[in-house]
Order: structure tokens, then C-alpha cells, then sequence
């Protein structure tokens, strides 16, 4: 049938057609005039797009779905969480949702081989975050972003309060999909790029296998205790003068040691974003890059290598150490595509947002929150800053907040619950936060609050505290503004700390930032200087895939950073 009568069979119209073909979602035979013909499976691939598309999934997700990626259940559950982080006005597309999982179970699944194919030469950058693994796909030429996709990390393991474990292989497996997907769209893929989130460790055995969960960054068995006058922190610390938190890869290794949760059969350990590289080209042993090595504790920064004896003091000798490099070493081939050595998400974010390094800092609020600066050498700093490796024999000197755009969350959370006790239906109080906030900042009314809501790494034990109030100030806007500026202060002190002149410019990322025009405003105020929005919004995926490209010679240090738009 003509593409006339398909519209009037799916209600969708020609241009969108013609871009789901474009996309790989639909196959479309051509007649021997070159018109296209549309079939019966054809139409009903259409039917079911439209259903995605009416409850707001979007074109990449489908990619995702028709080629295998993720399964219906994730598709569906992805977009219900988001909904639920979007206003009332979604409650509609709610519905819909759990009715499409009824409908499309019983339906009998369409398969398509991927017909998408995008012959630029690309670099690909994948970064293995807590909460979703993110893709990008650069046109080395154009230096632009051809595409991004987003998958939900949904594979927490279930365990006490406090601890915090991933399925490891599940990541490993959608990555494969992932990248058998990327290679078939993208055939002339020039380099492999992979970060993720830093601090985290798994054991693998002999071959190379995970044999552990993924324990990471935001689990707290450190902070437990050792005995009754230490905690598992304070010994390591004792036994070897390194302050390393909970969270950080040895720590967990340390824990796991004494209460013996080690698997007999381990042989190594590294960060999720190693184990991915070394899987993904074959190989047996993880390579790590400086950035990952320091982040799991016990690395010499002046020798950069671990430090054994702090190792073997911990009675963790019997584990193999880690190879590192401080280079974009390549780690092996996918399908003959070059893997460069994984980087820490903090130095990909840094990278591929900051186009003038030696004079910009980097602020990014997620979970947490941190600010970060370029500095070319190793100097004595204050406790409550770390110094990282970076690239090219620099380093980020660097103050993490344990909370940071965590603060928002958790007034959200405030609001929400007092609409659910009255029992009004709502939906999320984001854009009402906003709207307050932006009211109480054009009248200067503001609340002291400070948003140690959940400690620091030094302080575990330490609570934030809201001060200053009066009846002018007693209000839900203040309150919003409040907390804006507490997360704004939070990072504030810890650039004093830093004893650094005051950056030209600071470039911010993460979406809590992004959507929140006041957020940015206040810190224009604090920082006294430009505050600028990197346009790309996947910064850490996008950094690691200029790093492979630059490391493997595919595209030059200028050139990489000429990509990065404002």
C-alpha cells in the first residue's frame, strides 16, 4: 500500500513516516519504480510507534527496543519513572503506560534486523553511570553530535540498609547489546571510548570473570564500625596513614576481608567501567588509567602505582594489583574498533566540558554535587579536598559534596509528601520549586540553610541546619531559595579551601543545574564570573569519546576541544 493510505491507517503523518524509516524503526520495501511499499508488518510496526510516541517515549528509546536493546518491561518502566519526575499534566500518559505493558504482552513481537545505518565516521563514548548507562555518537568530521542514547541501570541488588551493590554482568550484557546495536548503525566507528561512575570495585576470578556485585561509590560499610572505638575508616587509616572513605574500592576490599566476604577464588579487582573494557576486547586482566586507580584508595600520586605496602598492611597482598597507566593506552579491539583505557566520569565531564581549562572550573550537581580546577602539579592541599589525575600529567584538584543536588531532591520529597497527606492529587513539585525560588530571589528573601544534610566524607555524622529566620522569611519560597544557596555555599567553601585565584569562568553540568536558571544565578553571585552551559547533555560520555579520539590520533587536542559548544 501507498504511504497515503498508511497515514489514514495509523493516524501518523508522512513526515514522521519517513523518519522512523530514516531511524531503522520500520522496513519499507521499494517497488521496481522506486515508490515505496508499505505491508501489513510495516503498518502494525507503525501502529505500535504511535502508541510509544503518544505517551512520550522517545526515537532513540525505540532504536533501543526494536533492536534488542532493552526489553518492553524497561522501555515502559523507564518513561513511568520519568513521568512521575515530570508535573501533574503527565498523569494521563501514566495511564496509558500501564495499559500499553497490558496490551503489547499479548501481542506477538515484530523483529527487525537493524536497517539504520549512518555512514560518518563516528567516535563513541559510553559511560557507565549509578543510575543509567549513557551513549554518544560523534561525527568526527562535523564535530558534532550525531546522537545519544540512555539506558536505565536497573540492576540493584537488594541488601542492609546502608549498603548499596549492582549486578555487574547485567551491565556487562547491555553493554554488549549496546555496542552490537552502535557497530551495525555506525560501521565506520573509529575509536571506543568508556568512563563511569568512580570509587566503586568488584572482584573478578582467574578468567577474568565478576565474581562480585559492583559495590559502589554511595555504600556506607566503611563508616560501620570496626570495633567499639573505630570504624572500618578510622583502622585503614590506623594501619596505614591514607584517609579513604567509605565508598572507595578499598575500603569495601577491606571490609570484605575481615568479615570474609571475599570469593576464595578471586584473583584481581577494579572499577566496573575496567571491567567493561577488558570484557568487551577479550581480555583477562583490567588495565587501569590513573583517574580509576585513585579513586579506589591507596595510590601513590607521586609514583603513580598503588602502594603495596599499604596494600599488604591490610592483609588484601593476596589479591593481584591492577596494572595503571597514566596514557590513553588502547586496551584491546571490539570488532576490530579501538577501546581506549577507561577514565574516572570526573576527568570525561571535565574534558568534554571545559574548553579553557587552565582557567575554568567545573561544577556539576547530581547526587552530589562537586567543583573541580585543572592544576599542573602535585602541592600540598586541605584535608577536606582530593587531588585526582587527569590527562596529559595534570590533575583536578577537587571538593565533593556528599549531598548536592541530593538537597533539592529531598525538598521535593518535603512538598510532596504534604500534598499526599492533604490527599491532593500532584504530580512533581520541581517546576512549583522553581517558580517559588525564582519569586524569593527577585526579593532578595532568603533563608540561611546549610545542606549537610548528609554529612561529609570526613564528617559522616555532621546534619545540615536552617537558621536565621523570621516571619518575613518563614515562607515555601525562602525555603527553596535557601536551599539553592546552601548547595551553592557548599561548594563555595570548598573553592576557599582550594587558595586559587578566582576562575575566569565556571562551566556547569548535570540537570540539576540545567534546568534551574537560579540555581545558575546564584552561582554567578557567589563566583563572581561567568557561568556557562555546556549544550551537550551527556558531558562525561561525551569526554571519554574525545579522549579515545584524541588518544588513538583520530582527531586532534584542538580539534577535540573546538567540539565543545556553550
Amino acid at each position: 500500500m501507498k504511504i497515503g493510505e498508511v497515514t489514514k491507517l495509523t493516524g501518523l503523518s508522512s513526515k514522521a513516516i519517513r523518519l522512523y524509516e530514516e531511524k531503522g524503526l520500520i522496513a519499507v520495501r521499494r517497488e521496481d519504480n522506486a515508490y515505496r511499499d508499505y505491508d501489513e508488518t510495516c503498518v502494525n510496526r507503525l501502529k505500535q510507534i504511535k502508541m510509544f510516541r503518544d505517551v512520550g517515549i522517545g526515537i532513540s528509546q525505540l532504536c533501543l527496543y526494536f533492536n534488542g536493546v532493552i526489553s518492553l518491561e524497561e522501555l515502559i518502566n523507564e518513561r513511568i519513572d520519568n513521568i512521575r519526575k515530570e508535573s501533574s499534566s503527565s498523569r494521563k500518559q501514566l495511564e496509558e503506560c500501564n495499559k500499553l505493558l497490558d496490551i503489547l504482552k499479548t501481542q506477538e513481537e515484530i523483529n527487525f534486523e537493524n536497517v539504520f545505518i549512518d555512514t560518518a565516521d563516528a567516535l563513541l563514548g559510553l559511560d557507565i553511570g549509578t543510575t543509567t548507562i549513557s551513549v554518544v555518537v560523534i561525527d568526527k568530521e562535523k564535530g558534532s553530535l550525531i546522537d545519544s542514547y540512555t539506558i536505565a541501570n536497573a540492576c540493584t541488588i537488594p541488601t542492609e540498609k546502608g549498603l548499596c551493590e549492582y549486578d555487574a554482568n547485567w551491565i556487562l550484557e547491555k553493554v554488549f547489546k549496546i555496542l552490537r546495536f552502535l557497530k551495525a548503525s555506525y560501521p565506520n566507528t573509529k575509536s571506543i571510548g568508556i568512563t563511569g561512575q568512580m570509587h566503586g570495585v568488584l572482584c573478578l576470578d582467574n578468567e577474568g570473570k565478576a565474581i562480585t556485585s559492583l559495590v559502589n561509590w554511595q555504600d556506607k560499610r566503611g563508616d560501620l564500625q570496626y570495633d567499639d572505638a573505630q570504624t572500618y575508616c578510622q583502622m585503614i587509616k590506623e594501619q596505614t596513614g591514607y584517609t579513604i572513605y567509605s565508598g572507595y574500592g578499598f575500603t569495601t576490599l577491606y571490609y570484605n576481608h575481615v568479615n570474609d566476604l571475599i570469593p576464595k577464588d578471586a584473583k584481581t579487582y577494579c572499577t566496573i567501567m575496567d571491567y567493561i573494557s577488558m570484557s568487551v576486547t577479550g581480555n583477562t586482566r583490567p588495565l587501569i588509567h590513573a583517574s580509576n586507580a585513585a579513586s579506589l584508595g591507596l595510590y601513590d600520586l607521586k609514583e603513580k602505582q598503588f602502594d603495596k605496602q599499604a596494600i599488604e598492611k591490610l592483609g588484601l597482598a593476596y589479591l593481584e594489583v591492577p596494572k595503571v597507566t597514566s596514557d590513553g593506552d588502547v586496551v584491546g579491539y571490539y570488532e576490530g574498533i579501538p577501546v581506549t583505557v577507561a577514565i574516572g566520569d570526573n576527568q570525561a565531564s571535565f574534558y568534554g566540558s571545559v574548553r579553557e581549562e587552565e582557567t575554568a572550573a567545573l561544577v556539576n550537581y547530581g547526587t552530589g554535587s562537586q567543583i573541580s580546577v585543572v592544576i599542573d602539579a602535585i602541592k600540598d592541599i586541605d584535608e577536606n579536598l582530593e587531588v585526582r589525575p587527569y590527562i596529559g600529567g595534570k590533575y583536578l584538584l577537587c571538593g565533593s559534596a556528599l549531598c548536592g543536588g541530593k538537597a533539592y531532591s529531598l525538598l521535593e520529597k518535603f512538598f510532596s509528601s504534604y500534598l499526599a497527606f492533604a490527599k491532593i492529587k500532584s504530580g512533581s513539585q520541581y517546576e512549583v520549586m522553581n517558580e517559588l525560588a525564582e519569586k524569593a530571589y527577585k526579593e532578595r528573601n532568603i533563608l540561611k540553610v546549610s545542606t549537610l544534610f548528609c554529612g561529609t566524607r570526613k564528617d559522616p555524622a555532621l546534619r545540615g541546619m536552617i537558621s536565621e529566620l523570621g516571619e518575613e522569611n518563614f515562607t515555601p519560597e525562602s525555603l527553596a531559595l535557601g536551599v539553592l544557596q546552601g548547595m551553592v555555599d557548599e561548594l563555595q567553601w570548598y573553592f576557599d579551601c582550594m587558595q586559587l585565584e578566582l576562575r575566569k569562568s565556571i562551566v556547569t553540568s548535570g540537570n540539576a543545574v540545567r534546568k534551574n536558571r537560579v540555581l545558575r544565578q546564584l552561582l554567578q553571585d557567589s563566583f563572581e564570573c561567568e557561568v556557562y552551559l555546556s549544550t551537550n547533555r551527556e558531558e562525561a560520555a561525551f569526554g571519554t569519546a574525545l579522549f579515545a579520539g584524541v588518544s588513538n590520533g583520530i582527531v586532534t587536542e584542538k580539534d577535540a576541544k573546538a567540539f565543545i559548544i556553550y
